[in-house]
């Protein structure tokens, strides 16, 4: 009997299922994105430190146009030797400058040219007030010798102040000169009384109510003049000083001087 014959099995049998398709790579994460450049600010980056920007080829051109005109020309800053607040330091130091360069300006030219239009100024007001002050004593006494007495203790007293000053060592200063006109229309304005109550034939003039009037008068301006001292401005304080000088000979003149000019009765005088 014959028995069939098996094929003999092969070494690796053929699968019938089909493989899947090998997986895909994932997806490669984007670039990340360039930082900012550091700011050089000292509130973002308190531990930085700030550094100036470099310019090639030369200095910044803000720095440029601070020391260079249009023109080519170039900027240059000179200061003084001396004592920067001394006044006649100042005084020729800007000389100087302006000897080699007339345009030239900063600070002490700055000062020179101001205080010489104070000084100009007080000098055009003091004979502006000068005028006014005699025409209308002219227009009001009618009479010279009246005008003479009126105006004698106003030209002591100022003397006495600049004598006061000298000896105090009070310089006169771009602020406590301006005080000046106004002190001479206040002696003006004492005196004026007193000469025109001695015309009126007033003798005692000392016991007078005109006298206590004065007086009362003079003390509440120096009330005023006396809070321009107390101030903590060094101008001002001098101003204050000055008046209250001022003030006091105009009084003691006034209340000292103007009685023997006044001794004479004005018919006798005439």
């Amino acid at each position: 009997m014959a028995t069939p014959r098996t094929a003999p099995k092969p070494a690796a049998w053929p699968t019938c299922s089909t493989a899947s398709p090998p997986p895909r790579p994932p997806p490669e994460p984007p670039p990340p994105r360039p930082s900012p450049p550091p700011r050089h600010d000292a509130g973002q980056h308190p531990h930085r430190p700030l550094r100036p920007r470099r310019h090639r080829g030369g200095p910044p051109p803000d720095l440029l146009r601070d020391w260079t005109a249009t023109d080519g020309r170039l900027r240059i800053q000179v200061f003084p030797s001396g004592d920067p607040t001394d006044p006649a330091a100042l005084e020729r130091f800007s000389t100087a400058v302006q000897s080699v360069a007339p345009d030239a300006t900063g600070t002490p030219i700055s000062i020179r040219a101001a205080g010489g239009m104070v000084v100009h100024a007080f000098v055009t007001a003091g004979l502006l007030s000068a005028a006014a002050i005699l025409l209308l004593l002219a227009l009001v006494l009618r009479r010279a010798r009246d005008v003479a007495l009126t105006m004698a203790p106003v030209a002591l007293s100022a003397l006495l102040t600049f004598a006061t000053c000298a000896l105090l060592d009070l310089p006169l200063n771009f602020a406590n000169i301006i005080a000046l006109p106004l002190l001479f229309g206040i002696g003006v304005a004492f005196n004026i009384y007193f000469v025109i109550a001695w015309r009126d034939g007033e003798t005692g003039l000392l016991a007078s109510s005109l006298t206590r009037a004065v007086v009362f008068s003079a003390m509440t301006t120096a009330t005023a003049f006396g809070a321009l001292w107390l101030s903590s401005h060094p101008g001002t304080a001098s101003m204050g000083r000055l008046l209250m000088i001022s003030l006091g000979w105009e009084v003691l003149v006034t209340l000292l001087f103007r009685p023997a000019l006044l001794a004479n009765p004005p018919r006798e005088a005439a």
